[in-house]
């Protein structure tokens, strides 16, 4: 039960300032006990006030409806041209205990409270103007309750005229629909027209729906319905998204010609390139302990072919541990960074060529102190959380929101339908972090925020949630924010990595002798980036490679204008436990030199573009892979990935993971007007008809149920079997809008930045 000083707090969310409750007028309210309020009313009125604002809008024909969606009991969500989203409810029954708002026919504000309808007047007692042929100016008004109790207006936002002054009875009980503005609300699909007759004053609202064709998903999120099955990606990639990363040499950053180097020294490409970065405290040949967190470098190789591995073992065996620094060519075309031979001999000692990491990895208790613990539940798409503490957080810092867990109650939610197997890791007890675990048992979600502000026991990111926060799962240290150490603003660019891969292809060697059955997934792998945030991989190409790059556990990096060709090999571009990775724009054009055993020439690498291990958040745009391919999702409890718009095989087994890693994929996966130019995979199996998600009889190939709109290209059917799939919408037809990405970007900027349009062309 709440008290007076708990009825001011509640109003001063509502109004966002302690000046908004204080009621102007001289009457005096009587002494008497005030009534208890429901604590969602915050959120009914806000609702209440932004249908107030849309139905003005709608009455003075400023803007029309674009689109709607029905809901239960003749409740609509209305999309207006203007942004604004309704709430339409009908309700016939008179309402004494709430200002109920209508407009008259000569265009001004009524109000209808305890019984009585009468022209709604400022401080002044001069009537309010609701339409322009008032010869007035118009105003839009918002309801509050003041802190005496009494239900107050305002026609400015600071200003405040009391409407009655008695208090307010208790609202306990109240829902959206005992706010409505209308008596009726009919909807005549046919003449596509929506009539609203509002419950105060005159008149009746005929209003065309215009309804858009888009994708009912879309409509659902866009509207926020109950319905609604999809989260916001749009947060993905360098600076949230919003805008792409200078050129190189825009930076201001000392340039090192590589090509120079050589010629003035005498020396090989690579120990050009080795003697700059030790020189700039890059890597540890000379210092031992060297570390450069503000390189401020351009890395630079003008057009020509650089040899950066020959002969046997690891002839570059530095990680590269910094940031703020560039690699730069002077084109794709034209700078060639070539591996004769593979970067180590052996499995054991083979690694990729350039390994660019923080070196401090989150999984330990050492290097990710524990900042704040999460005290309060919070859905998925919120952006704040309630913490014990905020004392060690502050804004623009960069935190893991992670969680560990062995519940067996949170395991059957987190793999829905599918059943788990004894030896998997997620069904293990996991080992709380200051035990120096391996880190790798029981329930994983690990989400890497920036913080954008704290107040209080609040702390808000930039960023919304991907997974919804539930306390009551504590077994494990429970919902926790730690420290996540990182480098920032490292790019790779302009330059073609250059490798020889096996061909044909055979995954993980399959059939080869098992001395060098690993040379097929990983002897030509050249790039990694660990532990980075805002930095980026673009107009970089990749020719007969294992492998072309990994994002680990990194957070909002982008890598795009990427084209993968030669021979083919293992796996494309992922991101591996990291959050809102952008990967656009890759064209991988790889295929083998000559047909395999099953005589069939492999296209695409084995794993097209995806994500592996506890990722989040990430998106694959605009991006194909071979006909006799797929996407990758590797396993070890990625979730909530995005591919929007892409090209390529449909294929089981193509995913990837080990069998205690599994499931390949957990909830909101979400596949978006994919064009399926592929069925039939390498050894001629079909997978065009009744294609199933999950099987508890098949080890290799287990996705949570995931989310599919608009699949089109080579005709494909789903299985229609309970549980197969989350939502399915118009499968067989490209739908509106053509890229989710894109539209949700639009929504919450307000247009399409620049460099995603560039990217189109």
């Amino acid at each position: 039960m709440k008290n007076v000083q708990k009825m001011v707090a509640l109003m001063l969310s509502v109004m966002m300032t302690a000046a908004l409750f204080s009621c102007s007028d001289d009457e005096e309210v009587m002494n008497q006990p005030l009534p208890t309020q429901p604590e969602q009313l915050t959120d009914l009125l806000e609702q209440y006030n932004a249908n107030i604002a849309a139905f003005q809008t709608l009455t003075s024909g400023e803007a029309e409806i674009v689109d709607y969606v029905a809901q239960a009991d003749g409740h609509y969500k209305l999309m207006l041209t203007n942004q604004q989203v309704a709430d339409v409810y009908a309700r016939a029954e008179e309402s004494s205990e709430i200002p109920l708002l209508g407009i008259d026919k000569e265009g001004f504000w009524n109000v209808q409270l305890n019984g009585v309808t009468q022209v709604l007047t400022d401080r002044n007692g001069k009537a309010v103007a609701a339409l322009a042929k008032t010869g007035q100016g118009t105003f839009p008004p918002q309801v509050a309750l003041g802190k005496e109790g009494c239900w107050q207006v305002s026609f400015n936002g600071y200003q405040w005229h009391r409407l009655s002054d008695r208090p307010a009875p208790s609202l306990e009980g109240k829902t959206a629909a005992d706010f409505a503005l209308y008596q009726s609300v009919v909807l005549n699909e046919q003449a596509q027209t929506l009539t609203l007759q509002p419950r105060v004053a005159e008149g009746t609202l005929v209003l065309e729906t215009n309804n858009s064709g888009a994708a009912q998903a879309w409509k659902n999120f866009l509207m926020s319905t109950e319905k609604n099955v999809l989260l916001d990606y749009s947060y993905a990639g360098y600076d949230h998204g919003e805008t792409a990363p200078k050129d190189g040499f825009a930076w201001g950053y000392r340039v090192f010609n590589v090509k120079e180097r050589m010629e003035k020294e005498q020396i090989s490409a690579l120990e050009a390139f080795t003697r700059i970065l030790d020189e700039n405290k890059l890597i540890r040949k000379s210092n031992k302990s060297a570390t450069n967190a503000n390189a401020r470098i351009v890395v630079y190789f003008p057009a020509g072919e650089y040899i950066l591995h020959s002969g046997k073992g690891k002839q570059f065996p530095y990680d590269i541990i910094g940031g703020n620094f560039i690699i730069k060519g002077d084109g794709a075309n034209r700078t060639r960074l070539v591996m004769e031979s593979p970067n180590g001999d052996t499995e054991k000692t083979n690694i990729p060529l350039l390994t660019v990491k923080h070196t401090n990895s989150p999984s330990n208790d050492k290097n990710s102190p524990l900042l704040a613990q999460v005290t309060e539940n919070a859905p998925k798409g919120s952006f704040s959380l309630t913490v014990s503490s905020t004392d060690k957080l502050k804004r623009g810092q960069w935190v893991q929101l992670r969680l560990r867990s062995g519940s067996k109650d949170l395991l059957a939610k987190e793999l829905g339908p599918i059943t788990p197997g004894a030896t998997w890791s997620i069904s293990q007890a996991p080992l709380p972090i200051t035990e120096n675990s391996a880190d790798k048992l029981g329930i994983k979600v690990t989400e890497f925020h920036q913080i954008k502000h704290v107040n209080g026991n609040q702390v808000v990111f930039y960023e919304p949630l991907m997974h919804e926060v539930d306390v009551q799962y504590n077994d494990c240290l429970g919902w926790e924010i730690r420290e996540y150490k990182h480098y920032e603003n490292v790019g790779i660019e302009g330059l073609t990595f250059v490798g020889k891969a096996i061909t044909p292809y055979y995954h993980h060697g399959e059939g080869m002798d098992p001395s060098i059955a690993w040379k097929y997934d990983q002897e030509y792998r050249p790039l990694a980036l660990i532990r980075m945030v805002n930095s980026w991989v673009r107009d970089v190409n990749f020719e007969s490679v294992s492998e072309a790059v990994t994002f680990s556990e990194s957070a909002n990096c982008s890598a795009y204008r990427i084209e993968i060709t030669g021979h083919r090999g293992h796996g494309a571009v992922r991101a591996a436990g990291s959050s809102r990775i952008f990967i656009g724009a890759v064209s991988d054009n790889s295929r083998d030199g000559k047909p395999n055993k099953f005589g069939v020439v492999g296209e695409g690498q084995w794993h097209g573009c995806g994500v592996s291990k506890p990722s989040i958040g990430n998106v694959v745009w605009h991006s194909t892979w071979g006909k006799n391919a797929s996407f990758e999702s590797h396993a070890t409890q990625p979730r909530a990935t995005l591919f929007d718009c892409c090209s390529g095989g449909l294929m089981k087994y193509h995913a990837g993971g080990a069998e205690d890693e599994a499931p390949n994929h957990l909830s909101d996966l979400t596949f978006w007007n994919w064009n399926v130019t592929g069925t039939t995979d390498e050894q001629h199996r079909d997978f065009s008809t009744n294609f199933n998600w999950w099987s508890n009889e098949d080890k290799w190939w287990k996705i949570y149920p995931p989310i599919v709109v608009g699949t089109h290209g080579l005709p494909v059917t789903f299985s229609q079997e309970e549980s197969q799939l989350t939502y399915e919408e118009s499968t067989g037809v490209k739908v509106s809008p053509e890229s989710l990405y894109e539209a949700q970007l639009k929504k919450r900027l307000g247009r399409v930045p620049a460099w995603l349009n560039a990217l189109k062309k």
